[in-house]
Formats: structure tokens, C-alpha cells, sequence
């Protein structure tokens, strides 16, 4: 069972065509009788469901969804929580702090994810770390050294520098493009990506365009093929200023990281 606040996001069609059952839970904001009337009628779902587990993430999803699940009696409630939290106020971080008092279990992908909660006062032995996993079989074959580049308009010999990330603030992808602009004066042929998509993208395409990037910076959208671009990829990029895990430049050549 899958339940969400709002339908949209990239993934979202193929969540439907594989059947998944999901729900939306449509709430203005989390203090509003609308939101109490909805956790009432998720609460009411998880009895009817005899749901053994629930497991929520992130800020809005951890306040709606656990005081419900602990009402509702469910055997086993676990909270996720994947960054440092540079972007709550103090007073959100207080709210999930107390609310994820309600759960058996903090869920957290990096050390310094952990290491920033039991700073802000979280139980040491409710928090487990779960590293980030990806499938290495699915980088093991090199794609077409051509079909990229020709896709989007590059030279054979360019190098490619990368982000790959959702297009939101935090991301510290205006310091890439900073960056950008100071790098490419002196690798003239470098192209700078832009993997991925995000309510920012608007605001980032014109701080390209301010700093003279022009078409050395190319915006791909979401894409779905980035075992075939990290093997085109000269260097990756990971700025990012809130994420749990090491923050800076990778070199990926030749597929590796």
C-alpha cells in the first residue's frame, strides 16, 4: 500500500501502470481541520487494512502520517529522515523531532544525518542508518559513445561536468554554475549538465543565461538512462547543502566513481 500528500512526480505514471494501490491524502497545509479529517480517514484505512507497517518520509509525511499510524495501532511506525534538515525552520525541526518520539524506529541514510539528530536532542537507539544502495549490474555495460552526444547537439571531445539531481533549492546548484562560469574561459569546449528536473529549474535556466553560460550549460530534464550518461560523464558534481552524505566533485570516466 502506498500513500502520498499529493499525486504528481516524475515516477508517478509507472507507480500506476504497475498497479500499485496508492492514495492521496490531499491537505492544505498541517494545521487545518482538514489535515485532522484526513489523518482520521488514513488512520481508519491502516485498521481496515491491517497494516503490520508503516514507514514515512520526510517532514511533512513524518507529522501527518505517525500520530495516525500510532492511533491507528500499528505494530511497527518507522520515520525517514535523509538530510540534515538545513532547510526546516527551528520550529519544524522541533514539531518532527517530538512527533518522530511517536515512531519505533528513525531511519537515516548517512552518519551525519545521525549525527545531526542526536545533536538536536533524538533518541541514539531509535536511530538505525541504512546507506543509500544502487544496483551495480545495471552499470557494468557502457553505453553508445555517440548516441549522447549527438542527442544533445555536444562534440565528441567535450568534456562533460554533471550534476545529477533534483532541480530544487539547497542543492547548491547556483554554485556549480558559478563555478561553471569561472571553469569554462579556460576549457572552452567543457559543457556543463544539468541532469534532472525540479521547481527551480525556471529560476536556475536565468541565472545561467546572467552568468554568459549560454549553450555551454545544458538543462536534460529527468531522465531515466544514468548508467549510460555517467559513462559519457568527465567529472560529477555533488554541491548539494543540505544531503547527509560527502559533499564535492567525483571523477566518473569511464563509468567509475
Amino acid at each position: 500500500h502506498l500513500a502520498c500528500l499529493g499525486l504528481q512526480g516524475e515516477l508517478l505514471d509507472q507507480i500506476l501502470a504497475d498497479g500499485t494501490l496508492l492514495t492521496e491524502y490531499r491537505i492544505p497545509s498541517l494545521h487545518s481541520l482538514k489535515t485532522l479529517k484526513e489523518q482520521a480517514r488514513f488512520a481508519r484505512h491502516l485498521k481496515q487494512a491491517s497494516i503490520d507497517i508503516v514507514h514515512t518520509y520526510g517532514f511533512y509525511a513524518n507529522v501527518f502520517a505517525i500520530p495516525a499510524a500510532r492511533l491507528a495501532g500499528v505494530p511497527a511506525i518507522i520515520a525517514s529522515i535523509r538530510d540534515t534538515g538545513d532547510h526546516l525552520s527551528g520550529m519544524k525541526r522541533r514539531v518532527q523531532k517530538h512527533i518522530c518520539r511517536l515512531a519505533d524506529c528513525v531511519l537515516v541514510n548517512a552518519e551525519a544525518v545521525r549525527q545531526s539528530l542526536l545533536q538536536t536532542g533524538y533518541e541514539d537507539e531509535k536511530i538505525a542508518i541504512i546507506r543509500n544502495g544502487v544496483s551495480m549490474s545495471a552499470f557494468h555495460k557502457r553505453g553508445s559513445s555517440t548516441r549522447l552526444r549527438e542527442e544533445l547537439a555536444v562534440p565528441p571531445e567535450a568534456p562533460l561536468i554533471a550534476v545529477l539531481s533534483r532541480l530544487r533549492r539547497l542543492k547548491g546548484i547556483e554554485y556549480f554554475l558559478e563555478a561553471a562560469a569561472l571553469v569554462s574561459p579556460r576549457f572552452r569546449q567543457a559543457r556543463f549538465l544539468l541532469v534532472g528536473d525540479g521547481p527551480y529549474r525556471n529560476e536556475l535556466e536565468q541565472y545561467a543565461s546572467r552568468l554568459g553560460l549560454g549553450r555551454r550549460v545544458i538543462f536534460t530534464g529527468f531522465r531515466l538512462d544514468i548508467p549510460e550518461m555517467l559513462s559519457q560523464i568527465t567529472v560529477s558534481v555533488l554541491p548539494t547543502l543540505s544531503g547527509g552524505g560527502r559533499r564535492g566533485g567525483g571523477h566518473t570516466r569511464g563509468g567509475e566513481s
